[in-house]
């Protein structure tokens, strides 16, 4: 019984998601393409900091996970937890890994707080890095909001697309599994 609660979230975080619900899937043309440039941007994380990916790439090669809601989404926080569980295996990799929703940054405070997360998690109030990668919700409710749909991109240090991965990481290993080899082989095309 002591997995019940897990078992609980891990339904509603599948529920959350659109099953059952009208949501088409997304389409390979959906978000920047493989190879494309990723678009600059500069946001607050959960901190108040600011964050741009100039800086993020300096380090490394960066994931950057575009997610619904740290306010309502289930899958969301289901998601957030499993990759803090696992960010030092993630940054091993060489490589980083930032979230953006657009949440503001005290709703992105009080999430990271109540669940431990020190990923940095960017607020993209006005949805414009959003919509720079082309990740608007489709669904007419959560487009007029600016919400993003579930899609990860890594990016290489010269800042070009190298993958996406669309929703969310529900299967932990397999999920992390995919992010570090995407993260690793960004690395290797950078010489690193």
């Amino acid at each position: 019984m002591k997995s019940l609660p897990g078992l609980c979230l891990l339904v509603a975080a599948l529920f959350s998601t659109g099953l059952g619900a009208t949501e088409t899937a997304p389409a390979d043309e959906d978000g920047l393409q493989i190879g494309q440039q990723a678009p600059a941007f500069s946001l607050h994380d959960q901190n108040g900091k600011e964050v741009s990916l100039a800086a993020l790439l300096k380090n490394g090669p960066v994931a950057l996970v575009f997610f619904r809601s740290a306010d309502w989404c289930l899958a969301c926080e289901f998601q957030w937890v499993k990759l803090q569980a696992h960010v030092k295996e993630i940054e091993a990799s060489g490589g980083h890994l930032v979230g953006i929703s657009y949440d503001s940054a005290k709703t992105l405070k009080c999430f990271a707080d109540k669940q431990a997360i020190a990923i940095p998690i960017l607020s993209d109030i006005g949805s414009k890095t959003i919509d720079a990668y082309h990740v608007r919700d489709t669904d007419p409710a959560r487009a007029r909001n600016g919400v993003a749909r579930h899609i990860i991109f890594v990016v290489d240090q010269k800042g070009v697309v190298r993958s996406k991965r669309f929703g969310v990481i529900y299967d932990e290993q397999s999920g992390v599994d995919a992010l570090v080899k995407a993260l690793k082989d960004a690395q290797n095309v950078n010489g690193g």
